[in-house]
């Protein structure tokens, strides 16, 4: 399969730094963030309890880690709704691999924006009030499957945060997450799970089938909420790009970055969107 197309320094704002997720086998070793190790969650089970106790919590403990991984998650997505002039509605997931205090940077599905001539785009924001930001299409930067493109407005009370991102190569059989929206944008969000099946260089395939556009730009996670890859086509089974792929895409959008790591990519970015948001500002 072809391609379509950081180091982590110590006084990056923590939006930048790239986190480098531990592998995940049958027993998921301490993630690694900012460099240190974390210590494993404490086990839910205390001594003494029965054994249908002791089950019933191990799996409400399960049951509020995948609740705190799909709020993680979700402070990460935006919707992205298509309104075309005939009133068709779409809605497409956007990923924020890149956020500042007024601006975000977003990685889709070229699909989100092929509505044609009068179709109206709009940013649906991750908050309780479903704040919404009309984009122009003049602003989305297209390469052949995915896009990429700025966002400027106030971001308070931290309602968005930038993805950290999994620079390691995913390995077959790993625990993997996609998250998915609604038709109907009124509707919450949800995780679907899945495993990798296949991984080589620069894509993967994974089974998250948890949703009919899943194939259309629904990001994929590891088990511990660290940014894997973007699906971008379906083929009997759906097919990511990974970080590796994201980073090449980024080369190619902005040549000035070309054969940078991704931290240093990121970094010039964060440059180039607060001089935007400046010039916006006028």
């Amino acid at each position: 399969m072809g391609n379509d197309g950081g180091h982590s320094h110590s006084a990056a704002p923590r939006s930048l730094l790239l986190r480098t997720a531990g592998v995940v086998r049958q027993a998921a070793p301490p993630a690694v963030s900012g460099g240190k190790a974390q210590p494993a969650a404490p086990h839910s089970c205390r001594a003494g309890r029965s054994p249908q106790a002791a089950g019933l919590a191990v799996g409400q403990g399960r049951c509020a880690e995948f609740d705190e991984l799909h709020a993680k998650i979700r402070k990460s997505m935006v919707r992205i709704r298509t309104v075309r002039p005939n009133h068709a509605i779409a809605v497409f997931p956007g990923t924020i691999i890149l956020s500042g205090n007024k601006f975000c940077y977003i990685i889709a599905h070229k699909q989100a924006f092929l509505g044609g001539p009068g179709t109206k785009y709009e940013i649906i924001l991750p908050d309780n009030q479903g704040s919404t930001i009309e984009l122009n299409i003049k602003d989305v930067k297209m390469t052949k499957s995915i896009v990429v493109f700025f966002i400027f407005n106030e971001f308070h009370d931290k309602i968005v945060e930038a993805v950290d991102f999994n620079e390691a190569q995913v390995l077959v059989n790993e625990e993997v997450y996609t998250l998915c929206f609604h038709e109907r944008a009124v509707l919450p969000s949800f995780l679907a799970k899945g495993r990798v099946n296949l991984a080589v260089q620069y894509q993967f395939i994974h089974d998250c089938s948890g949703h009919l556009f899943a194939a259309y730009g629904s990001p994929v996670f590891n088990a511990n909420g660290f940014f894997a890859g973007i699906t971008y086509k379906e083929c009997g089974a759906l097919v990511a790009l990974d970080i590796e792929s994201v980073k090449k895409i980024l080369w190619a959008v902005h040549p000035e970055t070309e054969n940078q790591e991704l931290h240093d990519v990121l970094l010039n970015l964060k440059a180039k969107g607060e001089a935007l948001q400046r010039i916006s500002s006028f």
